[in-house]
């Protein structure tokens, strides 16, 4: 009898440890992305840092938008060379390589809309940044936006504790011609979709169909509350356990495009609460279409729109954007102290 006991011992000493190193990863990592906020900061001439830091409860912290204009913070296009730097440092701490990569292509297509729109308002350095609080405070939020972007994540310390709206968008979804010809950036959640559902069956599949014409953009868009009035589609626990890991995988591509310890926080959230899988539209590839994935708390949206060439990716949780109600409580009773 000993000899077990003393293994299994030794066994919840390991997950011990194990759990203590992947708990000071993630704080490292954590720490890493709250060091690059302070130094984007400090790099700021004083007249620049009035411009990108609010304070946490100002009522802009919670005004997000993904269409053209302008926005409160400080413009990529009026950082030099230095801030620009320290501008992707911070991008490439907030966001893994995937959604970092995504993000800087999306930027990067307003050079081919200004090419084929001849429209020189189109401009990759009209995004902004803005800071809501101190990095590393009881309560603070980063914001990353300008057209087609809406990258909202808010900390508590060196914690995540929200991570949307989060919106990526593309036009064109795939560019057609030019150097940049075949470039379609968020193809592979179009796909995972397309392909999850054309491959069930005949009963879950009309389950999981929209009624109805297709949405024209997503519906959870600013000013709208975090969640659809009633559930629809199909349950991830009816599906086959094949079906089950491509849904899943569906929601990682999203999730996925966050830091590690960012992704790792949203991911242990959504398994709080069932999430269900529609689709409407057209299932050939460039077919108008639009699919989401909902639960109690989260919504993911897609929306691929005019001709099926222009495409809407949205997520939102009910309870977490901007950081919520309770990291806007911890903000006040540390506050207060």
């Amino acid at each position: 009898m000993r000899a077990p006991l003393l293994a299994l011992a030794a066994c919840l000493v390991l997950f011990g440890v194990e759990e203590w190193v992947h708990a000071q990863a993630r704080e490292i990592r954590a720490e890493r992305a709250v060091g690059a906020a302070k130094e984007f900061l400090a790099q700021l001439s004083p007249e620049q840092r009035a411009a990108a830091q609010f304070g946490f409860e100002t009522p802009e912290r919670t005004t997000w938008a993904f269409v053209p204009g302008d926005r409160k913070g400080i413009a990529l296009r009026d950082l030099d060379e230095k801030g620009r730097k320290a501008a992707h440092e911070l991008l490439g701490r907030l966001l893994s390589a995937q959604g970092y990569l995504k993000v800087v292509g999306i930027v990067d297509l307003e050079n081919t809309l200004r090419e084929l729109e001849h429209n020189d308002n189109r401009d990759p350095g009209r995004y902004w940044l803005a800071f809501f609080g101190e990095p590393g405070s009881a309560a603070w939020s980063v914001r990353f936006e300008g057209h087609h972007v809406s990258v909202n994540l808010s900390g508590q310390g060196s914690e995540w504790s929200g991570m949307t709206p989060f919106f990526l968008g593309t036009n064109p979804a795939c560019v057609a011609s030019g150097p940049k010809a075949g470039l379609c950036i968020l193809r592979r959640e179009e796909e995972l979709a397309r392909e999850l559902y054309l491959g069930l069956d005949e009963k879950l599949r009309a389950r999981a169909t929209l009624a109805g014409t297709q949405p024209s953009d997503v519906l959870l868009v600013p000013g709208k509350p975090a969640e659809f009035e009633r559930p629809e589609g199909v349950p991830f626990a009816d599906l086959t356990p094949a079906e089950s890991a491509q849904a899943w995988q569906l929601v990682d591509e999203v999730v996925g495009d966050l830091a590690p310890e960012a992704a790792e926080v949203a991911r242990a959230r959504l398994h709080e609460g069932e999430l269900r899988f529609a689709w409407n539209g057209g299932t050939h590839p460039g077919d108008p279409h639009y699919w989401r994935i909902s639960g109690p708390q989260s919504a993911f949206e897609f929306d691929n729109m005019q001709g099926g060439n222009h495409v809407h990716r949205l997520w939102r949780e009910k309870a977490h954007d901007f950081g919520g109600d309770a990291l806007l409580e911890h903000y006040r009773t540390e506050h207060r102290r």
